[in-house]
């Protein structure tokens, strides 16, 4: 099913990452997983030491330009080219309880914002340059359904607890929406094309009040699913007569039409 297709991966370690990589995995793709801590690494590594697939770990900070240089450069030496990058690292800061509208301070602000748009920015310019020359690639950009909405402020209040989704998440996934379609005019020649998945909220240990309220809020009272996302990532690693570029497709149940 893979066709031996390399899949390049941020953000690898983290909840989605991981299972999207384990699911790869099942499928016989080859993997490089690129993540900056190192406990999360480790747990990645013995999630999917049972498959025969090739796998290639690389611990770097994606903000770091000379890191991914080196490993590019690595990549080059070993032959490997890549077939599909897939911007997946995010912050995605924990919802924070607070007693009056307080926004999130600078530092935080700065920090996430260099992970989410400009860590995807140097991911991408970076390892674009490994994908095969005149043979296509596919650039994957994970969003949220708050690429295109802000967070409904009163679904995250708990009886007498306010909780306030941080500002810089939403920043970041509408952000992507213009860096996704920017790299999809400029690499459309090369073959590449690039496109953005966002699902709406994926059941991941959420505190059960939440849950019951977005599921409410949800047309088809159900959350999204990591093997939902994963089914529409591999239609977009199918690379081959593919004329979808640029566009941002949501997968949120009917969430953002009502």
């Amino acid at each position: 099913m893979s066709d031996n297709k390399i899949i390049l991966i941020s953000g690898a370690g983290g909840y989605l990452g991981m299972n999207v990589c384990y699911l790869f995995s099942k499928f016989n793709y080859s993997l490089i997983c690129i993540e900056k801590n190192k406990k999360r690494m480790n747990l990645l590594k013995k999630k999917l030491i049972n498959f025969k697939n090739k796998k290639f770990f690389f611990l770097a900070d994606i903000t770091k330009e000379k890191n991914l240089i080196k490993i590019s450069r690595e990549l080059r030496k070993k032959n490997l080219f890549i077939d599909v990058i897939i911007n997946n690292a995010a912050n995605n800061p924990p919802i924070k309880k607070t007693k009056k509208v307080k926004l999130l301070d600078v530092y935080s602000w700065q920090r996430d914002l260099d992970v989410g748009l400009l860590g995807a920015y140097i991911f991408t310019k970076t390892f674009v340059n490994n994908v095969k020359p005149n043979n296509g690639g596919s650039i994957i950009n994970i969003g949220s359904d708050l690429s295109i909405l802000s967070p409904n402020h009163e679904i995250y209040k708990n009886k007498k607890k306010n909780f306030l989704k941080p500002i810089s998440y939403s920043v970041i996934k509408h952000g992507l929406v213009g860096l996704n379609k920017y790299f999809a005019t400029l690499y459309a020649k090369k073959k590449i094309i690039t496109n953005m998945i966002s699902p709406g909220p994926i059941d991941n240990n959420l505190p059960n009040y939440l849950r019951k309220k977005l599921i409410s809020n949800t047309p088809m009272k159900k959350l999204c699913t990591v093997e939902e996302v994963f089914k529409l990532i591999l239609f977009l690693c199918d690379t081959k007569n593919r004329h979808i570029t640029g566009q941002n497709i949501v997968i949120d149940g009917g969430k953002s039409l009502v």
